[in-house]
């Protein structure tokens, strides 16, 4: 009896610790995601750890690297877990490393196209593996690494939560940059309602990318508009963070004719005000006689003062406007019919393609496609 109730303790203990380990797996992967994005450096613990994380990156035996993300996140939610015996009936303190690899840790990663292979544990950690020197799988792929394995997790062991969650991103972010040079397809959808197509663009907005979306979803929408029209733009845009005035380029996206500017674009995440418009008139739509300037905004309003100014530049031939990115793409796509929806789709998935487009948003669009997809009730509200 007294058997069978520590027996369900532990059975409750170990969901517990998975639910909490799910959440922070899903933390720490946004940290090392947002540290890729922005080009920052891998954290240091020390030269020892790194050289023996690295090694476990070149080992074809990739069971390793992963079998150590597990033991990182356990350690980083709970500290009385012995992460050097990866099964539960090893000891009192033990937990299955296993289980948290097929449970949370294998199916998070493949949700993120990150490349993991299927059951670490059945390819090269089958037995009763123990993560200290001697403590070798029934087959043992890669002495080094496996060694390698073991030193990191006496490192993690012998620190603090905080550490072993730092060293967990660390870890991620190297996962991500192996995710880099791997192929990602993307998901292929015949055709998508309108209701589909507004509820991919609100949801597709709301991941993180310094700017790269609402600026592929604009290009998007004004090749589709060119060529359902048919229309004779020549349409330029460049790089996120290229500064408009070392580049020439008169806004971010730039709709020309015959080589005369249309229609100039600024598509921004960030406060539009009266200074911002004012500077904006003064470095560009002044100097380059621009007619037609438009602001292209995710979440954040122009302010009243904004609109103000740019409404005392008509009167001198400027017209400079204002449009939220989400409500202009819906309002486009519900007047140019089923087919040129499409090519909003199809120019999408080209710039996304692009080999300079980084992977992260590959896969976030593959995750938004899969939602509206499996969505049983189209979302008709504005919000």
């Amino acid at each position: 009896m007294a058997k069978n109730s520590a027996n369900s303790q532990k059975l409750k203990r170990g969901k517990e610790l998975r639910e909490k380990a799910a959440l922070r797996l899903g933390e720490a992967f946004l940290e090392a995601e947002k540290t890729f994005s922005e080009g920052l450096k891998r954290q240091s613990f020390g030269q020892d750890v790194d050289r023996a994380t690295l090694r476990l990156f070149s080992s074809n035996t990739q069971a390793y690297r992963e079998a150590l993300v597990g033991c990182a996140l356990i350690r980083s939610v709970d500290t009385t877990v012995d992460i050097h015996l990866p099964r539960a009936d090893q000891s009192e303190n033990s937990f299955s490393n296993r289980t948290a690899l097929e449970k949370v840790v294998t199916p998070f990663l493949k949700s993120k196209s990150v490349p993991v292979s299927k059951a670490p544990y059945l390819s090269s950690l089958r037995g009763d593996v123990k993560f200290v020197r001697g403590g070798q799988p029934r087959v043992l792929d890669d002495q080094e690494a496996f060694d390698c394995l073991v030193d990191v997790v006496s490192f993690l062991s012998d620190n603090s939560e905080s550490i072993a969650h730092n060293y967990l991103v660390s870890l991620l972010l190297q996962f991500i940059e192996l995710r880099e040079s791997a192929i990602i397809p993307l998901l292929e959808v015949n055709r998508l309602s309108l209701g589909q197509y507004k509820r991919l663009t609100r949801i597709f907005l709301d991941v993180p990318s310094h700017g790269r979306i609402p600026m592929m979803l604009s290009v998007a929408l004004l090749r589709t508009l060119r060529d359902c029209f048919k229309l004779d733009w020549e349409i330029e845009y460049q790089g996120i963070n290229v500064a408009d005035k070392a580049s020439g380029a008169v806004g971010d996206i730039t709709v020309k004719q015959n080589g005369r500017v249309l229609l100039a674009v600024e598509v921004t995440e960030r406060k539009i005000d009266d200074d911002r418009v004012n500077a904006v008139f003064q470095e560009k739509i002044g100097p380059s006689s621009l007619s037609d300037y438009l602001f292209v905004f995710t979440k954040n309003m122009p302010t009243t003062t904004a609109i103000s100014v740019a409404q005392s530049f008509f009167s001198i031939g400027h017209e400079v406007n204002f449009v939220s990115v989400a409500d202009w793409i819906e309002h486009v796509l519900a007047t140019i019919g089923s087919e040129c929806r499409g090519k909003f789709k199809n120019h999408m998935s080209t710039l996304l393609a692009d080999i300079e487009t980084p992977k992260a948003l590959r896969v976030a669009w593959n995750e938004c496609l899969k939602q509206v997809i499996v969505s049983p009730v189209e979302n008709l509200n504005p919000a």
